[in-house]
């Protein structure tokens, strides 16, 4: 089923200049007679703010690579399933603040794999937080929030079921699908069914040699149950599992050609992601909008008789005011955020590492809004981190705490 909405063309009017020291470019957008076309919603809509403010675009893509290729400064490597990863201005996924639906994916399984088991056909939207801009985000480099779509973003007012069936094929030998099923199942509540299947043989390159080690499937099932307390109050369970098995290089970052100069041989390999959360939403226009949630995240990487687990436990919560004081609008964010993350290694059924780590953080800061193009934006966040970490059989150990505050006042344009 298909829903449609308007979409206003803009003309571009670019003006560049040199500000001062912490101001970016800037580029002013000139509003064209009005004209307007149709287009799917099921797409994604990827916002960056280190951009265009209002750069948002509308894709459908089977791989991050399709949403992302042509975002300044973001790099998604991996033309192997199983090592999909993302890299802003050199700093890669470990050192970034990723999550789906407000669940972390900073679990770190193996330097030979990605950690970002994501299905892009699914995402209603993709938030890129571009450099050090913001307390919001603790990542090195900024970060990325993911959301997954729901019933309530597919159906059309007065409709109160949806299904969407899709399906491809490539010559590279690979096929697969997708099947959607959506509702509105009482005057409140609302769900959503996903399921999508990719199965993946050994293709042939352009000289017709086989390239091994990509033959396998991929599937992921997605369940999201909605409940509209009232107009303001909104409760939303969501439970996704994601998982990539085949005959794969345990080296699978060095692509087919290293391994077979070096007479590696493939390998049965299974990496799964299971994650469930329970997320509050509050809706009070401009007074609070917050949202709060739960987790669990759980990573298993299986390859040569050895798994790598990783259980990942957190909250977060994020509130936005807006207020006028002084002149000046001001949006006021503030919230917090942690988790418990246990990583073991298990060899033949023996657990032979375990490594626990605890984060925990707290920010607020003041977007102002000086002129209708100029931002300053102060902000505090207090962090504090504690590892433990353990190797059997050896004298191997750490357990340390450490803790920061940090103020910035950005700029920009």
């Amino acid at each position: 089923m298909k829903n449609t909405l308007p979409f206003n063309k803009h003309a571009l009017n670019v003006v560049i200049g040199t500000l001062c020291t912490g101001m970016s470019f800037i580029s002013l957008a000139e509003q064209a007679p009005d004209t307007s076309e149709t287009i799917e919603v099921w797409g994604t809509t990827i916002t960056n703010d280190s951009l265009l403010q209002d750069d948002i675009e509308r894709k459908q893509a089977n791989h991050l690579s399709d949403l992302l290729r042509d975002q300044a400064g973001i790099d998604v490597g991996g033309s192997h399933s199983i090592v999909q990863g993302i890299n802003i201005r050199g700093v890669d996924d470990l050192d970034l603040n990723i999550t789906v639906d407000g669940i972390s994916q900073n679990n770190n399984m193996f330097h030979h794999s990605g950690n970002l088991l994501i299905n892009a056909d699914i995402l209603k939207a993709v938030d890129i937080k571009v450099g050090t801009n913001s307390v919001l985000t603790g990542g090195l480099s900024g970060g990325v929030a993911f959301e997954t779509k729901d019933a309530k973003d597919l159906l059309e007012p007065g409709e109160d079921f949806g299904a969407r069936l899709y399906t491809n094929l490539g010559t590279n030998d690979y096929a697969g699908g997708s099947a959607a099923v959506y509702g509105q199942l009482t005057d409140n509540i609302d769900a959503l069914a996903y399921y999508t299947y990719t199965d993946r043989n050994n293709f042939e390159n352009g000289n017709g040699k086989e390239v091994t080690g990509n033959e396998g499937r991929t599937v992921d099932g997605i369940f999201k149950l909605g409940w509209d307390v009232n107009e303001s109050n909104r409760l939303v369970f969501s439970y996704d599992r994601y998982n990539d098995e085949g005959d794969y290089y345990v080296k699978t970052n060095f692509g087919a050609g290293f391994a077979e100069d070096s007479d590696a041989q493939t390998e049965d390999i299974d990496y799964t992601r299971t994650s469930t959360s329970l997320a509050y939403e509050l809706n009070k226009g401009d007074a609070i909008t917050l949202r709060a949630s739960v987790y669990r995240n759980e990573l298993s990487y299986i390859a040569l008789g050895t798994e790598g687990n990783s259980e990942h436990t957190g909250y977060t919560a994020l509130a936005t005011s807006k207020i006028a004081l002084a002149g000046f609008n001001h949006t006021l964010r503030y919230g917090g955020e942690g988790y418990e993350q246990v990583s073991k290694r298990i060899e033949n059924q023996v657990q032979t590492n375990k490594d626990t780590a605890d984060s925990h953080a707290i920010y607020i800061e003041d977007e102002i809004a000086v002129t209708d193009q100029l931002f300053v934006t102060p902000g505090v966040r207090y962090n504090y981190f504690k590892v433990d970490m353990y190797s059997a059989g050896t004298n191997d150990s750490l357990d340390k705490s450490w803790n920061e505050l940090d103020i910035m006042t950005p700029t920009r344009c």
